[in-house]
């Protein structure tokens, strides 16, 4: 299986014959943890072999024993500059996403950091800092008819935004806006609204959601992005064991949204804007 793979061997360095040779054999040692790294860095301009290693560091990823090589080794690095690299191409984005979802995941995180000394806001402050955010961001919006970049890149994004010292740069790197385009966009693809669908809508409100309760300072962000409509849709759309949550996210965001609207009928002055804050800080922690 996929997921078992453990030993990677790349014997040239030719993009055509890398790519047809990259290849990994069933032993259970020997991982050879630079060789995706250093192909990926060799050969930026084929999309074969950024698709095929950042496949590969997905799996290392997925695998307890070689999650952390891709911490230290320089994988999540690679990972966004194949991104960067090649962004129209849906197969790098697809396992590029999944990759960065798998490496900011909780679970993911919290083996890390039995292993290694790493904790779950290490690791993503390491996604962050390799450009992670903007690179996720871009997906999204180059890939909005591809339901695997949406769903991966979705789930990424709201894990970096379920960690205080990452939310912010989700939200100053247009990380909401994307969310939202996301969430339109799923109902545009095939006119089919199947579990990836669904996912992106969840994984959409969990980032809205926290993003909401914890940072009073972004709301009239998140109300011009247009949650309120994306979290509706998702409402109207949901399973009937998640309509609970939805719409309690959606009557918050409502009553923030008509707060928001009454308050800026009045002059914004110290006064006004006190009680604004406080009564925006009520509903978020509802």
């Amino acid at each position: 299986m996929l997921a078992l793979l453990t030993r990677l061997v790349f014997y040239v360095h030719s993009p055509r014959v890398l790519h047809g040779r990259l290849m990994v054999d069933g032993r259970t040692n020997g991982w050879m943890d630079e060789a995706p790294v250093e192909a990926m860095d060799a050969h930026r301009g084929s999309a074969e072999v950024q698709a095929k290693g950042c496949r590969v560091l997905e799996h290392m990823v997925s695998n307890a024993e070689t999650r952390p090589r891709v911490v230290v080794g320089g994988g999540i690095k690679s990972v966004v500059a194949a991104m960067n690299a090649q962004r129209r191409s849906n197969e790098v984005q697809q396992w590029a996403c999944l990759a960065l979802k798998s490496i900011t995941s909780a679970g993911a995180t919290s083996q890390l950091l039995a292993l290694r000394s790493f904790s779950t806001e290490e690791i993503r402050e390491k996604v962050v800092g390799c450009g992670g955010v903007e690179a996720l961001v871009a997906a999204i919006h180059e890939h909005l008819g591809d339901r695997l970049v949406l769903e991966r890149a979705c789930s990424a994004l709201a894990d970096l935004a379920t960690t205080a010292a990452t939310r912010q740069r989700v939200v100053d790197c247009g990380g909401v806006e994307a969310l939202v385009a996301a969430m339109h966009a799923v109902r545009n693809i095939d006119s089919v609204y199947n579990e990836d669908c669904r996912a992106i809508d969840k994984e959409g409100c969990r980032a809205i959601d926290v993003i909401f309760s914890w940072g009073a300072q972004n709301t009239p962000l998140l109300l011009a992005a247009g949650v309120v409509e994306a979290v509706e849709n998702a409402f109207g759309s949901c399973d009937e064991d998640e309509s609970p949550y939805f719409r309690k996210l959606y009557d918050r965001l409502v009553a923030q949204r008509d707060y928001y609207g009454l308050f800026n009928l009045f002059p914004w002055s110290s006064p006004s804007k006190m009680f604004y804050t406080q009564i925006s800080s009520d509903y978020q922690h509802a």
